[in-house]
């Protein structure tokens, strides 16, 4: 922003060159960032168009209990849980904690009470999406790619801060629970992850059962 200040001010003292400053403000800085936005409530509002016909539709019920044959009990989902990739899916089997997936869980206080949710309620499984590692990391590039777009320039400087916010919530979850079912199409590229002593107990009922 300092930038543009500093070029409209240089530009001013210019008759012709003003001009031209004037035709690349509007196009620029008004138009395209607007036709932009435009672009993306369309897109938006045909998803959510989406969404709401699929709620409608009888046939597109999720049974998770056909998705997750080995569980019966309940769900947290701290990524969030959009199986059709457009909106959260709510049933009464998940539990999606105060948090809507990452949209407000960008402080210290919203991973600590994330994590305390998972430790007060060990008997609920996870679905977490396939590499959710990635949830947790910091992407240096596409970090000062935004920060490029935002301000409408090329920053090139060092990230100040490389670890994630989030990387407790992995970090918790690696060390408390065991994959019971890999994400794939069948489950809409989500895991199935439970508390490893209830995973002992999984297999311990399994092998008696045959």
């Amino acid at each position: 922003m300092g930038f543009v200040l500093v070029s409209m001010l240089y530009a001013s003292t210019y008759k012709k060159l003003w001009r031209r400053y004037q035709v690349f403000f509007v196009v620029f800085m008004v138009l395209l960032p607007e036709l932009s936005s435009l672009a993306i409530s369309k897109i938006q509002i045909q998803q959510a168009a989406q969404l709401n016909a699929a709620r409608t539709d009888p046939n597109s019920a999720l049974n998770l209990s056909q998705v997750y044959p080995a569980w019966s009990s309940d769900f947290f989902v701290p990524f969030g849980f959009r199986p059709n990739g457009i909106g959260t899916y709510l049933s009464t089997r998940i539990d999606y904690g105060r948090f809507d997936g990452l949209q407000n869980m960008n402080t210290v206080p919203g991973v600590s009470e994330t994590i305390e949710h998972m430790q007060d309620h060990p008997e609920q499984a996870l679905l977490l999406p396939d590499h959710f590692d990635d949830f947790c990391q910091i992407n240096p590039f596409g970090q000062r790619l935004i920060i490029s777009l935002l301000f409408d320039t090329v920053y090139l400087h060092r990230v100040a801060h490389p670890t994630s916010i989030r990387k407790p919530i992995c970090d918790y979850i690696h060390a408390n629970y065991t994959l019971a079912q890999p994400p794939g199409n069948q489950n809409f590229t989500y895991g199935l992850w439970i508390r490893q002593p209830a995973q002992v107990r999984l297999q311990q009922t399994t092998l008696a059962v045959r």
